[in-house]
């Protein structure tokens, strides 16, 4: 079976970003999952929820977008901070991201 590798993985082994990852649970009120020192530029992130729906921003929580429930998402770009939030219940959720040295 061949490996597939994503943008997070891809940006570790070929850029020499720095991956960091961190877990939490989502609510209904809007958080950080990180500050970065620099900016991510990518990030992968992983509902671990089986019924709730995830939203996140990567643009300060004007643009909110869905990680449906059991679901990866993976995004390369260049970010200053990500949001999470529910709009009902607690999601918990992985979150695996590079960032500039």
């Amino acid at each position: 079976m061949p490996i597939i590798y994503d943008a997070l993985d891809q940006l570790v082994m070929k850029a020499g970003h720095l991956p960091y990852a961190v877990a939490g649970d989502a609510t209904t009120v809007a958080a950080a999952i990180a500050t970065f020192n620099t900016e991510a530029t990518s990030f992968r992130l992983v509902n671990l929820s089986a019924s709730v729906r995830l939203y996140y921003s990567t643009d300060g929580g004007t643009v909110w977008l869905t990680c449906f429930p059991l679901t990866t998402i993976v995004r390369p770009g260049h970010f200053r901070s990500i949001l999470v939030k529910t709009t009902s219940g607690t999601a918990p959720y992985n979150c695996e991201y590079t960032e500039t040295q």
